[in-house]
């Protein structure tokens, strides 16, 4: 029996690296097989207590447990409950698919294939990001056979230039460090086909003009080098002196910060902002119900003359969506996740802990104008990078 649920959780992986950056609703084929060793390992965890749960992963229990008591106590405010809570699952995947990992890699590591796996990936992404730019410039998208979804931005696969802007950005800074410690992961990686994608998720990247992701990955960069200061410092200093000889000589980078059109959005998302924090001070303990805020946002702002009244959606930020829809609660446990997952990845010595750490940082850091932990997609593949954070390597040549 295990080694069938193992097998599942390695069709799973495939399923993910060859889906996840290319179509969504596949992707979801990937919870659909993992859901049965999820299960199956963690009674046996509970059994004979192999496997220690995180504080991180304590935080996504408590998450998920907040994210049912606010819908209960807002139960009349929802059309479709269940629909919503089971958009729960992303965080529920997270925390119990690592336990299915863990003891899938105990059995077996080398039945996951990692350089064919991570080759499909890469492929998948430059895949997305070529179809996007395609789309982009001829508007009209060749794979998913209509038109662009925006006239001046790319938008990969998806049909929001923001959210494969930040699916970009995330893919990206993993296939960064990839090339950064291509030494250590030299029997796990084609070069030359790492170098095409880096290539090309950031001419994606860019070409979505999605600020918050850019920034973010110029900021997580230095954490490449989390615990070689020297590096660390070098590297803030080049990219700080990068990023102003752009910003000044770049009118397209410029107008994507000062632009008419830009300032209107930060005049929008100050708006949600604001609506989030009014919420908030009448629902401080709970909130109004997990993603309830998105359906009441416009209203909210028109009652209350909060700007940008016609506008409705997320609080375009991590932590004051879940401020708004879970309350104190809800914030203090996402603000809790990020610091114990933090600490984790700081305190590894191994490969995972050097790639990954960067991710976390521009994790963090785009979750402050954007809601990245909740966004189907950008959450999709948050918690699968959460999950294989979470691994306990054997002693192998991917430790340090």
């Amino acid at each position: 029996m295990e080694r069938k649920m193992t097998n599942l959780v390695i069709w799973t992986f495939w399923v993910w690296s060859a889906f996840i950056f290319t179509s969504f609703s596949v992707s979801a084929l990937g919870h659909i097989l993992i859901l049965p060793p999820c299960l199956y390992f963690a009674y046996a965890n509970f059994k004979e207590k192999k496997y220690k749960l995180s504080y991180s992963q304590l935080t996504l229990i408590a998450l998920i447990i907040i994210i049912f008591v606010s819908m209960l106590v807002n139960f009349e405010d929802y059309e479709k409950p269940l629909k919503m809570f089971l958009k729960s699952k992303y965080y529920f995947f997270g925390c119990f698919g690592t336990i299915a990992l863990n003891y899938m890699i105990k059995l077996d590591i080398k039945k996951l294939k990692l350089k064919s796996m991570l080759n499909l990936f890469m492929v998948s992404t430059i895949i997305a990001s070529v179809s996007g730019i395609i789309a982009l410039y001829t508007q009209y998208h060749p794979l998913r056979m209509k038109a662009a979804c925006h006239a001046d931005r790319a938008c990969g696969m998806y049909g929001m230039y923001i959210t494969y802007g930040y699916q970009a950005a995330f893919a990206l800074i993993l296939l960064i460090g990839m090339f950064v410690y291509r030494k250590k992961l030299n029997n796990y990686l084609n070069e030359k086909l790492l170098i095409v994608a880096i290539i090309f998720n950031f001419a994606g990247l860019y070409l979505s003009y999605t600020r918050g992701a850019l920034l973010g990955v110029v900021i997580a960069f230095p954490f490449l080098y989390r615990k070689n200061f020297k590096k660390l410092f070098i590297s803030i200093g080049v990219l700080a002196c990068l990023t102003g000889m752009f910003y000044i000589y770049s009118p397209k980078l410029k107008d994507m910060f000062q632009s008419a059109e830009r300032m209107r959005s930060v005049s929008v998302r100050l708006s949600q902002w604001k609506a989030a924090l009014f919420v908030f001070e009448r629902h401080p303990l709970i909130g109004v119900g997990f993603k309830n805020f998105e359906q009441m946002s416009a209203k909210i702002k028109k009652e209350n003359n909060l700007g940008s009244p016609n506008f409705g959606g997320h609080a375009h930020s991590n932590f004051l969506e879940h401020l708004a829809t879970m309350g104190i609660l809800g914030f203090l446990i996402t603000i809790a996740f990020h610091i114990f997952w933090g600490i984790e990845l700081f305190k590894r010595n191994d490969i995972l802990g050097d790639l990954i750490f960067p991710f976390f940082i521009l994790f963090s850091i785009s979750g402050l104008t954007q809601y990245t932990f909740g966004d189907g997609e950008n959450l999709f593949f948050i918690m699968l990078i959460y999950m294989i954070s979470q691994v306990k390597l054997p002693r192998s040549e991917l430790n340090n």
